[in-house]
């Protein structure tokens, strides 16, 4: 059984701040549209936070439970958002 990773979609008007927020506290996250972050390894608790002391608006938030194999090819797949 391989470990998984905890994996969070978040659709904001902020997308990029709120990346900016997260990749600063030390998660991965990257953008994949003008208004979503994908968040690697990190709760819904710890977004909601991040996003609360910087202001930042949730329209949605998913959590996912991802396999090595399915994050290894979100982090190399080619998307329309920029990676950062």
């Amino acid at each position: 059984v391989t470990q998984g990773t905890r994996v969070v979609r978040v659709r904001t008007p902020q997308a990029a701040e709120l990346r900016d927020v997260l990749t600063a506290s030390g998660h991965t996250a990257e953008l994949r549209e003008a208004d979503m972050v994908v968040a690697l390894g990190v709760t819904t608790e710890e977004v909601g936070l991040a996003a609360a002391g910087r202001g930042v608006v949730i329209y949605e938030m998913t959590a996912e439970h991802s396999s090595l194999e399915d994050t290894y090819f979100q982090l190399t797949s080619t998307t329309r958002g920029n990676s950062r």
